[in-house]
């Protein structure tokens, strides 16, 4: 209930950010949404509760719904501006800012509202025997209650470290893709200061388009994750396999405007179809084995951690997906920056293999 509230509070005034006219407010906004969202309490609840080692198996289903939201908010953004604009006539003077921030802020704040009413006459409150049954699980995580737990060895440090990286990784490449899709949609040819690509699209195809594309990721994972459940392959074996299936997708995302003038929006899209796919999966990957791996009293910090560097990545990536200095970033560099990162995970991985062994 205090998160939904939190949120719904953080959203309406990030929907009325352009009448505030203050960057310091839509920063307050964002910090409010994003502690209405505290990912790792979820994960330290299902760890405890569900298992760690059944996280590979059911992360990407769950994950999947988070994937969808992302593709839910471009398409409401999208068929409210559309509605409003072209059909009624009723445009703002920022169309542009209206359709990324007062629509969607006002829109989140009535998904919240919905949830704390959800929250306050739907659902019923634990019963003493299932607050004592998850106080007992927890318990025994604790290294106060538990002496006997073995010190940790330094190369389950650096392999814990080298998963964070990954997750962070993962955070990057999901928030660069999409600010710089968004930024390649709707760039005029002649608006920005180097040769990217541009295609000319209003605001409504972008979000059509990155809503369509976010609702087949979170697809894909859901269908992942029952995969999971049947394949005999370790988790090593499937993050290996799409952290090298991202830097291959990432060669797609080169200017090659002087080779194909015309297939632009096929080329991109399709890098962005497998990328998408295949961060979605990565990053569920990295996150089970994470978590997995981690000793029982880390379960509360090292939760609050992946948390923390997944956030640091959103925030990352679009940073570095469109500007540079003053001006906006060449194409071809921010593909080489998705490449260095996620080589640089895959390395990681390639040499950390053997002790990324689902037995240890």
């Amino acid at each position: 209930m205090l998160s939904s509230i939190i949120g719904c509070i953080g959203s309406i005034l990030y929907g009325l950010a352009l009448v505030f006219n203050s960057p310091a407010t839509l920063f307050i906004c964002r910090v409010l949404i994003g502690l209405s969202g505290s990912i790792n309490l979820f994960l330290e609840y299902y760890a405890v509760t569900i298992g760690k080692k059944k996280l590979k198996e059911n992360i990407n289903t769950i994950w999947a719904i988070g994937t969808l939201g992302l593709g839910f908010g471009p398409i409401a953004s999208a068929s409210i501006g559309y509605i409003f604009g072209d059909l009624l006539g009723l445009y703002p003077q920022n169309n542009k800012l209206f359709n990324t921030v007062t629509i969607p802020g006002w829109f989140m704040a009535c998904l919240y509202l919905t949830q704390a009413v959800i929250f306050c006459f739907a659902f019923k409150a634990p019963t003493k025997h299932e607050h004592a049954v998850y106080r007992e699980l927890q318990r025994k995580q604790m290294p106060s209650d538990n002496k006997s737990v073995a010190p940790i060895s330094m190369i389950d440090v650096v392999v814990l470290g080298a998963l964070l990286f990954c997750i962070f990784a993962a955070g990057v490449g999901v928030g660069g893709i999409e600010t710089r899709t968004a930024f390649v949609a709707q760039a005029q040819n002649e608006d920005h200061t180097s040769d990217a690509i541009a295609w000319s699209w209003n605001t409504n195809w972008t979000g059509l388009y990155l809503g369509l594309f976010f609702t087949i990721f979170a697809v894909g994972s859901y269908l992942y994750g029952k995969i999971l459940k049947k394949a005999r392959v370790s988790n090593r074996c499937w993050l290996m396999l799409n952290v090298s299936a991202l830097v291959v997708s990432c060669i797609m995302f080169f200017d090659f405007s002087g080779i194909f003038p015309s297939g632009s929006i096929a080329l991109w899209s399709v890098g962005f179809l497998i990328f998408g796919l295949a961060a979605a999966n990565y990053r569920g990957d990295a996150i089970a084995m994470a978590l997995h791996r981690c000793p029982n009293h880390w379960v509360s910090t090292y939760s609050a951690m992946i948390t923390l560097c997944s956030s640091l990545g959103r925030a990352t990536g679009p940073m570095g997906a469109t500007y540079i200095g003053s001006g906006y970033m060449h194409q071809s560099v921010f593909a080489s920056l998705l490449i260095g990162i996620f080589g640089a995970a895959a390395l990681l991985m390639g040499v950390l293999y053997k002790q990324l062994d689902p037995s240890r």
